[in-house]
């Protein structure tokens, strides 16, 4: 009997414990957030290899990791790059990656490759080597952005990094989820199933962006389109969710896990 009590007491001491150092963890602050993005973000561009001097030509969108080896974005920008790579058979894709330190802030690039698209969707998904990212910098560290597996709710808080032209630093705005469409809507000649609207800014460049949940701390969506009524006065960006990106890249998995490998 006095056994256990005493188990009953240490049971509620552990449990106490538990609670008592959850809810002393320091919570991230909005700050931390959307550094955290601004460093998962990539831009896309387009480089020469004809004389050995790598010369950037534009940005053509932004994109963000999502795994270890992949890095997502939007359809229509793979589309842009692929049709003006054709035009010269010496250009190839490559994304820009931020380099950070104490210090200084620079950048440097890879080769990417497209694996997957989602034309119905306006996704796409580009694969890297990241030993290509430690040659350029051994100590980076990829940190792939969490996919919600949900819709977000109408009011939350969210966060878009993304590229604007020819600044080379990401810019990030904050809005909130006005609306989320229940049936398709077409843009562009583009169905969005579920598309999610709100009232972050939007600019040249980026597309393929994150809308990152400052509840979730999870991509609720990819972003792809401004809608702008015709006093000019009044925008709203529409991102594709993430539901669509999380099953892409769950195709991909599922396709490599299942591919044959060569026995030695």
């Amino acid at each position: 009997m006095k056994h256990s009590f005493f188990s009953q007491i240490f049971c509620l001491i552990y449990i106490f414990t538990l609670l008592f150092t959850a809810s002393c963890k320091t919570p991230i602050t909005r700050q931390e957030q959307i550094e955290t993005v601004r460093n998962s973000v990539v831009s896309f561009t387009l480089r020469s290899k004809t004389d050995g001097r790598k010369t950037q030509l534009k940005n053509y969108g932004t994109g963000f990791f999502i795994s270890e080896k992949y890095v997502a974005t939007a359809w229509h920008v793979s589309r842009d790059l692929e049709n003006e790579r054709k035009e010269i058979s010496e250009k190839y894709i490559e994304i820009v990656i931020q380099k950070k330190s104490f210090f200084t802030e620079s950048e440097f690039t890879i080769p990417v490759n497209l694996v997957a698209d989602d034309k119905e969707n306006d996704l796409a998904i580009f694969s890297f080597d990241p030993e290509e990212i430690k040659k350029q910098w051994k100590d980076f560290d990829i940190k792939p952005l969490p996919l919600e597996d949900k819709l977000p709710t109408i009011g939350d808080d969210v966060v878009s990094t993304g590229f604007f032209n020819q600044y080379t630093y990401p810019l990030s705005s904050i809005g909130t989820v006005a609306m989320i469409t229940e049936d398709k809507f077409v843009l562009d000649k583009i169905a969005f199933n579920q598309a999610v609207f709100s009232d972050l800014t939007m600019l040249p460049g980026n597309s393929g962006g994150p809308v990152y949940s400052l509840q979730s701390q999870e991509v609720v969506g990819i972003n792809t389109r401004m809608v702008t009524p015709s006093n000019d006065k009044v925008r709203m960006a529409v991102a594709v969710n993430s539901i669509h990106l999380r099953k892409l890249l769950e195709n991909i998995i599922s396709e490599q896990a299942t591919e044959p490998h060569n026995s030695l």
